[in-house]
């Protein structure tokens, strides 16, 4: 049988096992891995502090000290598996010992050397020796700090894996995910795999968007809130910016937390001993592998907002199915940052609060009230941010976005197509088939966690529904609803599922190789005419390397942002814009103190230069060449005309998205940005 097969794997265990019984190999692999954390971490920290990756200081020096890491793992890892007594733990300590002195001394000493070999060599055409060579003793700590905890990591996983192989025969005889992981034959395990190949290449491969570059800054300002959107992803991208500021890592939220979301599925299902666990985990993973997880390539606030909605629902049902006052906070939290991640979500939370008047005899009101005080309290910190920075989440959402409206048929039928393809055709035809041959009161009962699924997510599609009446909807904006909805495919038999999770995945496989070839050719695909708008985002390095580090601007909050993050930095901003999308950038900038001064601004297309004349005594306009088609705009606008700006850019821009409607409450006079600009 295949390695893939059972009986291949237990052998693959089975030889592991008796690996580690005649040679251990954690001691051979504990000194590289120890070297590849403390250089890592090294190559974080430094790229931290220069702000742009450093592979330039990669090498000796810096924090934590990489050899000290090395030496000082082997010290641990015996002392764990042998003890302090035993005499291989002094012959190890020696060694380090002697590391860690030349480090700290010696090697010194020969980065003051090559240091002032360079001086003598400045007028020489000879390469400078690396000055970088020793440790400080905080970097030594720190590496001594690594070495240890790698050592018990490893010493962890080894004897982990040899449980592992211990028990494994056992295990595959019960009902855990492990167990039923294996019995996935061998096309499903290949096209588990396909799909998230697929999915890690085009979290890999796909350019930055203008939106998740928006949201990166966000996460570079922490705030209680932000001019579109409740806070929710920004903090998410803050906290991932510690790690790195890195694309992938970014990215890396969205890859897992659909893996998350299937694994809540799966365990939500599982709070009503009637769902099978083969039930709940086809259920699982037909989710796992739809074009809906295929989209979580993107950390955008949508993935956010999924993410936390379904763990918030996961425990708003268990704590109705179990009901204890733990499962009631995580409950309130969760579905409070679902709040703070967009406000798609009040829907889903007024829909539960439904469900829960309607069965609140039979949960009890205690429960039911905590969570909903704690969520309230989410509530509070939207509202007390929104009321002291001019209503701006509220503004945006609910008038600004709702302007210019009228009826298009074709809206509504893109939009029920939208819903069928996300939730896959062959799963909505199955639930109708097994609706109809269903016996009364049996089949298609649905259990209190369906019924709770639909309470969360009929409102929300009722009401895209609506708004589909006289506006376009995105296609990411039913994710919530559809998400939740997987869990009704439980009422269909084991059969049918295996034949969603093959049908969802090979859908999903070709969507994922016809994005990836398109993005091979996006330049044969793309017409000459369209080409300029789309070189910022698939040849940022050409473009970044024209563009100066001082300050400038763009005309859209999209190129602004991505070239903020390409070229690492901070100073760009938008100038000209009377969009009611991307306005965070009102809050970074000041024309009333850019009066009379001289403006460079980056423009894509050559037309625009003209819109910029008024504001300006004159305009120097010097091209960069990116391409053979492709060629972009950098302008000098000499004496800004801050008054003329103020009265056709600031004073729309105040009355579109800054100013409330008179009947709107007046819990607050305080608007940055009027009082910036003289707005009454």
């Amino acid at each position: 049988m295949s390695v893939f097969g059972r009986s291949g794997l237990l052998g693959v265990l089975n030889g592991i096992e008796y690996g580690f019984y005649d040679l251990d190999l954690s001691y051979i692999v504990m000194p590289f891995f120890a070297w590849l954390v403390a250089g890592s971490s090294k190559f974080v920290v430094n790229s931290i502090k220069a702000k742009q990756l450093a592979f330039g200081l990669i090498g000796y020096g810096g924090m934590p000290s990489t050899h000290s890491a090395i030496v000082s793992s082997m010290v641990a890892l015996i002392a764990f598996k042998e003890g302090v007594e035993h005499p291989a733990f002094g012959v190890a300590i020696a060694l380090a010992f002697i590391v860690l002195l030349d480090a700290n001394s010696l090697r010194n000493q020969v980065g003051k050397h090559a240091k002032a070999i360079n001086v003598l060599n400045k007028d020489n055409d000879l390469p400078d020796l690396r000055e970088r060579m020793g440790h400080s003793k905080l970097e030594l700590l720190g590496g001594i700090v690594v070495g240890i905890v790698t050592a018990y990591f490893v010493h962890l996983v080894f004897n982990s894996l040899r449980f592992i192989a211990k028990r494994f025969s056992s295990l595959s005889n019960s009902n855990s995910l492990l167990s039923l992981l294996s019995t996935l034959t061998l096309q499903q395990r290949w096209l588990l795999l396909t799909f998230m190949g697929l999915k890690i290449a085009l979290l890999w491969f796909v350019p930055l968007t203008g939106d998740e570059a928006y949201f990166i800054v966000w996460g570079q300002d922490l705030s209680l809130g932000y001019y579109d959107h409740p806070p929710a992803v920004g903090w998410v991208l803050y906290l991932l910016s510690g790690i790195a500021d890195n694309l992938v890592v970014y990215r890396s939220f969205a890859f897992l937390a659909a893996i998350a979301i299937a694994y809540l599925l799966y365990q939500t299902l599982r709070l009503h001993p009637k769902v099978e666990k083969i039930t709940a985990f086809y259920v699982a993973m037909a989710f796992l592998v739809s074009p809906i997880s295929l989209m979580f390539v993107v950390t955008a606030n949508d993935t956010v907002l999924v993410f936390f909605s379904v763990l918030g629902f996961f425990y708003y049902a268990k704590t109705l199915a179990q009901p204890t006052l733990v499962n009631a906070l995580l409950a309130g939290l969760f579905l409070g940052m679902a709040f703070l991640s967009k406000y798609f979500a009040v829907f889903m939370l007024l829909g539960l609060f439904g469900y829960s008047l309607i069965y609140i005899k039979q949960y009890g009101w205690k429960l039911i009230s905590f969570m909903v005080l704690i969520v309230l309290l989410f509530v509070a910190e939207n509202l007390y941010f929104n009321a002291t920075h001019c209503w701006n989440n509220i503004l945006f959402n609910f008038f600004s976005r709702t302007t210019q409206s009228t009826f298009e048929i074709g809206n509504v039928l893109s939009y029920i197509a939208m819903i069928i393809g996300l939730l896959s055709p062959l799963g909505l035809y199955y639930l109708i088939q097994q609706a109809r041959q269903a016996k009364p009161q049996q089949d298609m009962t649905l259990l209190p966690v369906m019924r709770q699924v639909l309470f969360a997510s009929l409102p929300l599609l009722s009401i895209l529904l609506l708004v589909s009446l006289t506006n376009p909807v995105g296609l990411h904006w039913p994710l919530l609803a559809v998400s939740l909805l997987y869990v009704l495919y439980a009422l269909l038999p084991q059969q049918k599922l295996e034949v969603l999770y093959l049908f969802n995945g090979y859908i999903s496989v070709v969507i994922g190789i016809v994005l990836l070839v398109a993005l091979s050719f996006v330049d044969q695909l793309i017409p000459a005419t369209q080409k300029h708008h789309v070189a910022v985002y698939t040849q940022p390095e050409k473009v970044c390397a024209q563009l100066p580090k001082s300050t400038f601007f763009t005309l859209g909050y999209s190129s602004q942002s991505a070239l903020s993050y390409h070229c690492q930095n901070d100073d760009i901003h938008v100038f000209m814009s009377v969009s009611k999308f991307g306005r965070e950038d009102d809050k970074k900038t000041n024309f009333k103190a850019m009066a009379g001064q001289d403006l460079k601004v980056f423009m894509t297309d050559e037309k625009d230069i003209k819109k910029m004349r008024p504001f300006f005594d004159n305009l120097a306009v010097e091209t960069l060449k990116i391409s053979d088609e492709v060629s972009y705009y950098l302008v000098e606008g000499k004496h800004f005309n801050y008054e003329l700006y103020r009265e056709q850019i600031l004073k729309a821009v105040n009355e579109n998205f800054y100013t409330a409607p008179e009947w709107f409450p007046k819990l607050s006079t305080s608007c940055g940005f009027k009082e910036k600009y003289d707005f009454k």
